[in-house]
């Protein structure tokens, strides 16, 4: 072989080699760059002490909760106190979901994977997914996604696929955020009241405008049925009904709230009260009545309007004679809340509950009884002896 092809022999075999070098090279380097995101968190830069405003919406419902002076509020219902558990636990789940796969994305890929904006009516539902967005307090997009399709397997393990605004991948991460709530009822705070049974005092139910009392119920202690003051001559006590009514302000929970603006529109200005008075001297004043402007999920709802008040319970003192030997219980080590105190909770209470009028189901409304009639059974009438006929 002459020196001069040996030569050319030697680069062209110098070329493929560097070629197939740079292309291994090249090859490697781009797994490297994508694998290098795999189990790494993809809103690695996300500041959840900036959100100020959260929006979810869906090709049917929408809701956006905002960051008030004192409390998250419900945009949708008038400002009225977020879920607020609730939503930094989505949020947090959120921030902490993990890259399991990545890969760009195609309009045949979105469609299959409802990654398509809610917003865009032209396209089938199916193929549309969630929009969740979060801004700072200037209303500065902090982050913007869409939520697509749960990866299918059998499961609730998948994880979920979704896309982040101005970034053309689609990501599978770890956490399926399908399953969140997305109506504004749904993240209202439900959580109204949860006053135990015993320790409520007594029960008055009040007329309305004259303030008159209707009945009084006096809890008479654990295994009692409670005390009817006055109770009517001749007729006996439902003791079940007057049960029920001890437990209306237990775990008393709303299901959506009314306009403001419609609270004068309600009727329960027309309707007895009922006052709730706990051993401590707090009073949970309380009228209901059905819906009078339902929707159609709410035929069966009701009314509630509340107010929170403070009555010092009456002092007892027991004489003790110097001669008493008997036993005296010991003094608790802590003592109760001072009247200033309990005026100061009642107070407080007050202005958080008073400005609403809350729609509750129908089988806590029944708790609520101001009608004696279904608390006492009807005056039994003395039977008529029967005639005695003398044969003749």
């Amino acid at each position: 072989m002459k020196a001069k092809t040996f030569i050319i022999l030697l680069i062209v075999c110098g070329l493929v080699a560097a070629g197939t070098y740079f292309s291994i090279n090249q090859r490697q380097t781009k797994t490297d760059a994508k694998t290098e995101k795999l189990g790494k968190e993809l809103l690695v830069n996300l500041n959840v002490n900036s959100i100020s405003s959260f929006s979810i919406q869906d090709h049917q419902n929408s809701v956006t909760i905002k960051k008030g002076s004192k409390l998250w509020g419900v945009t949708e219902r008038f400002a009225y106190p977020a879920d607020f558990d609730k939503l930094t636990d989505l949020i947090r789940k959120i921030k902490s979901v993990k890259i399991g796969r990545w890969f760009k994305s195609t309009p045949a890929i979105m469609q299959r994977l409802s990654l398509y904006p809610p917003g865009k009516d032209q396209i089938p539902q199916g193929q549309r997914g969630t929009r969740i967005t979060m801004k700072d307090a200037k209303d500065r997009s902090l982050v913007e996604l869409i939520i697509g399709a749960k990866r299918d397997t059998g499961d609730s393990q998948g994880g979920q696929y979704l896309m982040l605004k101005g970034d053309d991948n689609v990501y599978l991460v770890d956490q399926v955020l399908a399953y969140m709530d997305k109506t504004p009822q749904d993240w209202a705070q439900k959580k109204l009241l949860d006053v135990n049974k015993k320790d409520i005092n007594k029960v008055i139910c009040r007329a309305p405008s004259s303030g008159e009392i209707i009945y009084t119920l006096i809890n008479q202690g654990p295994g009692k049925p409670p005390l009817y003051e006055n109770q009517p001559e001749g007729r006996k006590l439902k003791d079940a009904q007057l049960g029920k009514v001890f437990k209306g302000l237990s775990g008393l929970n709303i299901k959506d709230v009314l306009d403001p603006e419609k609270n004068k529109t309600t009727g329960l200005d027309q309707v007895p009260g009922l006052e709730y008075i706990t051993k401590e001297g707090l009073v949970y004043k309380i009228w209901t009545g059905p819906c009078t402007d339902p929707k159609p999920e709410q035929k069966d709802d009701y009314y509630v309007r509340l107010e929170v008040d403070f009555s010092p319970p009456p002092k007892t003192e027991i004489q003790e004679s110097e001669d008493d030997d008997t036993p005296k219980p010991d003094k608790p080590e802590t003592p109760g809340k001072s009247e200033a105190d309990l005026k100061a909770e009642a107070k407080e209470l007050n202005a958080k509950v008073s400005a609403w009028t809350y729609i509750i189901p129908k089988w806590k409304y029944e708790n609520f009884i101001t009608n004696i009639d279904e608390l006492l059974f009807p005056e039994e009438k003395e039977s008529e002896p029967t005639p005695v006929v003398k044969s003749p």
